[in-house]
């Protein structure tokens, strides 16, 4: 009996053996378990608490104190963040600062995260969507001191916090921007900007396509954008391939730069095909009509233009109502008081000085060339003062038929040596007065030159009704005709000619082709 006692007993322990055994791994699982599932409701609420700090206002308020001191910026507000994995979302974020850029508006601001980068501490932004931006800018107030904030000591998560950011592409569907310089105002509005900022966001490359554009130039107040590109490097900007429509014709902006070190800026644009009138005064646009081809270079600094240089031609021009044109067609041809040209342009320049007469920083406007076939040939210079006083001298060409119907003038003003030109003779014109109201002395001459004409013609025949009278009295004293040689036999009968009356006829004939001489040369004037 003890001897099966014993057996049993040992099995028993034999038993019980491997159930605690069993026991104790399955207590080790449920504790990992629970282990785990604590870690993930941990995570899970921390993560739906810093979702939920994130997108507060106290999160906001910390952004918008950290933005306002980094930008300088006497204002930042900012809209609630709504994340949604890995996007964000922002209705607003607007920055008001005393400097050249006065406000800066963004609406609907949607980011794309790529929350891997996060453990590197590297906020990276694949995609940065605006759907407006509205900028405005006062660049007067350029030189304006910015507020300098106290630095902040950084906090315990300051140390978990990116240091680096990364910006893949930025795209503002809207783009308006509105700048003050003084009286001067410039616009773009309606500009769609794709942006692609360089690593440490210190540059950057842009395309720009669509938008208005307005300036305050009288020749390009208001155009299209089609599109041009823009870099940013070193504090060099670079305006490229810019396409401005004017309606008719474009302007295309070749190059632009701007060294923000030096404060230096260069332009280089190609007009094509646009309206002269663009050019003109109110005045001058009833009298000159277009299309312009050519192309401009200017240099200058913040006090402004430097130097400028250039060349341009007129396509289908026609010279209307001139005041020396209605002169001409006065005087020769009906056709002058409206010129069809073929050809016509120049170059110019500034600034152009000359110190012995006195001219400083002036226009000069070099190999001027305007023809009209068969009725005129322009060629010579001006020059545009400060004062828009005109000066420069210009050789005018017409058809030697025109000026041989004249001969005074061909002797006294068509008289300058030129090289053959299709029958043309020319004149000398010297330019005075001001653009607004120009003077020459040509027609001056041309006057003097038909005065002398008619003066002598009147003189002429003058001298012949002196004649015609001395000789109409001395036949009334001696009728008899005593002068006659001897020898030689009288006629049988005086004609009625020769009788007193006859005579005084002829003394009044006489008078009458010396008035009539000069009414022929009174008509000639180009009055």
């Amino acid at each position: 009996m003890l001897g099966c006692d014993d057996t049993m007993a040992r099995r028993r322990r034999k038993s019980k053996g491997p159930k605690t055994g069993v026991n104790w791994k399955r207590r080790l699982t449920i504790i990992a378990a629970a282990l785990v599932l604590v870690c993930l409701l941990a995570v899970g609420g921390g993560y739906l608490w810093l979702t939920s700090y994130l997108s507060g206002s106290s999160f906001r308020s910390s952004l918008e104190d950290r933005f306002m001191r980094e930008l300088r910026a006497d204002h930042v507000a900012l809209g609630n963040l709504d994340w949604a994995g890995g996007k964000i979302g922002m209705p607003k974020a607007q920055v008001e600062m005393r400097g050249a850029l006065n406000m800066a508006d963004a609406r609907d601001i949607e980011v794309s995260l790529n929350r891997s980068a996060l453990w590197d501490r590297l906020c990276h932004i694949p995609m940065l969507n605006i759907r407006s931006l509205d900028v405005r800018l006062d660049l007067s107030r350029r030189d304006v001191e910015l507020p300098a904030y106290e630095a902040v000591e950084k906090g315990f998560f300051d140390s978990f916090a990116p240091n680096k950011t990364r910006v893949d592409r930025v795209i503002i569907r809207q783009l308006d921007v509105d700048a003050v310089d003084g009286p001067s105002s410039y616009s773009l509005q309606n500009a769609r900007v794709t942006v692609k900022p360089g690593l440490k966001l210190d540059s950057f490359s842009a395309s720009i396509q669509g938008g208005t554009l307005k300036l305050p130039l009288e020749w390009v107040r208001e155009s299209e954008l089609e599109s041009m590109t823009a870099s940013y490097t070193n504090g060099n900007l670079e305006l490229r391939d810019g396409i401005f429509r004017t309606n008719p014709g474009n302007i295309v902006l070749e190059r632009a730069s701007w060294d923000r070190t030096d404060n230096l800026w260069s332009l280089l644009l190609r007009v094509n095909n646009a309206n002269v009138e663009r050019l003109l005064n109110p005045d001058w646009k009833k009298k000159l009509t277009g299309s312009l081809l050519g192309n401009v270079r200017m240099d200058g600094d913040a006090s402004g233009i430097r130097h400028v240089s250039g060349k341009v031609n007129l396509v289908g021009g026609r010279l209307t109502a001139l005041p020396v044109l209605e002169r001409l067609s006065t005087l020769w041809d009906e056709r002058y008081r409206s010129l069809s040209l073929d050809e016509a342009g120049a170059t110019f320049s500034f600034p152009y000085n000359d110190p012995e007469k006195n001219i400083r920083n002036a226009w000069m406007i070099r190999n001027i060339n305007v023809v009209s076939k068969g009725m005129i040939h322009v060629k010579g210079y001006a020059i545009i003062g400060q004062d828009r006083r005109l000066s420069g001298t210009l050789q005018i060409g017409i058809p030697a038929r025109y000026v041989e119907m004249v001969p005074m003038l061909k002797e006294a003003v068509f008289n300058v040596r030129h090289e053959p030109d299709g029958g043309m003779l020319w004149a000398n014109m010297n330019l005075s007065g001001t653009i607004d109201a120009p003077e020459d002395d040509l027609v001056v001459r041309a006057f003097s030159a038909l005065g002398s004409a008619t003066l002598g013609a009147a003189t002429n025949a003058a001298a012949g009704v002196a004649n015609t009278a001395a000789g109409t009295l001395k036949n009334l004293v001696s009728p008899s005709g005593g002068d006659k040689e001897a020898g030689e036999e009288e006629e049988d009968g005086k004609k009625d000619e020769d009788q007193p009356g006859g005579l005084l006829n002829k003394a009044v004939d006489g008078a009458g082709k010396a008035l009539d001489t000069a009414s022929d040369a009174l008509k000639k004037l180009p009055l």
